[in-house]
């Protein structure tokens, strides 16, 4: 055997030899200093075959339980500690509580748009029932239906509408009352014309009495 390999052969006890005198050096009150050497031997042979998987607790008395492996006959849980849940649900809500004040001022914008441009509706739908021209002028409006998810577009353009019929309806009647006077007017010169032509047998007559009356 060359001097290589049998170095290398002799390397585990000389580092056993070590770990030996490191934990008599080491150890806390002299609480190791009696451990008899079988009990070195087999913690050594933990290390180099890999075996065990919690030396440090053996050897420096760390708390068990911390590790999720599963023990024999242990089942599988997957419900989480009820206290980190409940810490959960309670970020949970705080994040819900910051998202709802944020949408809400938004929402009542929305909600308060949706009634002004309802109202201009149904004004504009008014004055088009009232009349037969206004409804036969704006007959191409279609506002018969709700505006859904109405916005500032819908106002803008609702209230231009309104706008037009009111101003529709005004040059309407003041259309119509101007008719009414030239109507008023032509029948007092027709009047004046045939009573001047034939004198007080045209204004004592009954009939043309009353409708001049109610004239």
């Amino acid at each position: 055997m060359s001097a290589q390999a049998h170095g290398k052969a002799k390397k585990p006890h000389i580092q056993q030899e070590f770990l030996e005198r490191h934990i008599n050096t080491k150890s806390v009150n002299g609480s190791l200093s009696d451990v008899s050497s079988g009990v070195f031997s087999a913690l050594w042979k933990d290390l180099l075959t890999g075996s065990s998987k919690d030396v440090s607790a053996q050897i420096f008395g760390a708390p068990k339980g911390t590790s999720h492996e599963l023990k024999p006959g242990q089942e599988a849980s997957l419900k989480k500690p009820e206290k980190k849940k409940a810490v959960t649900e309670a970020h949970m809500e705080y994040f819900r509580e910051i998202k709802n004040a944020d949408i809400s001022p938004r929402k009542q914008e929305d909600q308060a748009m949706e009634q002004k441009v309802e109202q201009i509706r149904i004004e504009i739908k008014k004055l088009m029932n009232a009349s037969k021209q206004l409804e036969a002028t704006f007959k191409n409006v279609q506002i018969e239906q709700k505006v859904v998810k109405a916005g500032r577009y819908h106002e803008t353009l609702l209230t231009f509408i309104l706008s037009l019929v009111r101003s529709a309806k005004v040059k309407m009647e003041e259309g119509a009352s101007w008719m009414n006077v030239s109507k008023n007017k032509k029948q007092q010169r027709q009047y004046q014309s045939m009573a001047k032509k034939h004198g007080t047998s045209f204004t004592l007559n009954n009939e043309r009495t009353a409708a001049t009356q109610t004239g």
